[in-house]
């Protein structure tokens, strides 16, 4: 049986993932073609990441959905015997890591992602206190139900972007499109991500 422990590390782990550097990594390509960047769609840190499905289809979305579950098996092994100090340093590592990614965003936008955050810690603070009294069975059940709800969250991300990218696209000018190719190159060098198959498929 899944202990508490098991599951919240799972839970905030979730949360972790799905809010890693895809969402700032899409972002930056979107920046890369011509557009208001307020229309930006996932540029706060939130509680989901915009991972695009491969263009060619479910395929190709049953994969990276295997490839996500995957991370969260490796990581949930790596988590299971920790001691609760050794869990909270790998939390306090990750809070490290999120907000040296908001101190990128411009001076406007860090305000808010902060507070994003700071909601998502809130959130998962909830979280803790309802499971805790729940029976394993209930736990399971819940953890089920925010499943299917960050599953849902995630594909809504990835059609959000697709959108996005193929509207500024359409109003590029050739020009336009030869730079973005050359810069998304490099961008995606840097470190694969799921928004650079949609790069692939254009450039």
């Amino acid at each position: 049986m899944t202990t508490f422990p098991k599951l919240m590390a799972a839970a905030g782990l979730c949360c972790v993932l799905m809010a890693g550097p895809q969402a700032q990594a899409a972002n930056s390509l979107l920046d890369f073609l011509p557009g208001p960047k307020h229309e930006r769609p996932v540029v706060q840190v939130e509680d989901t990441a915009p991972e695009l499905p491969a263009i060619d289809g479910a395929e190709g979305k049953k994969h990276e959905r295997g490839e996500f579950k995957k991370r969260m098996h490796e990581k949930r092994e790596e988590m299971k015997d920790m001691s609760p100090e050794e869990r909270e340093a790998f939390w306090e590592e990750k809070r490290a890591k999120m907000e040296e990614r908001i101190s990128q965003l411009p001076p406007e936008e860090q305000e808010a992602a902060r507070a994003k955050m700071q909601e998502r810690h809130e959130k998962m603070k909830a979280l803790r206190e309802e499971m805790k009294d729940m029976s394993p069975e209930e736990r399971e059940a819940k953890m089920k139900e925010l499943r299917s709800e960050w599953e849902d969250k995630r594909e809504e991300r990835r059609e959000e972007f697709k959108e996005k990218f193929e509207e500024r696209w359409e109003n590029s000018s050739e020009e336009e499109r030869a730079e973005f190719c050359e810069k998304a190159k490099g961008h995606c060098d840097d470190g694969a991500q799921p928004a650079c198959k949609m790069v692939e498929e254009k450039c």
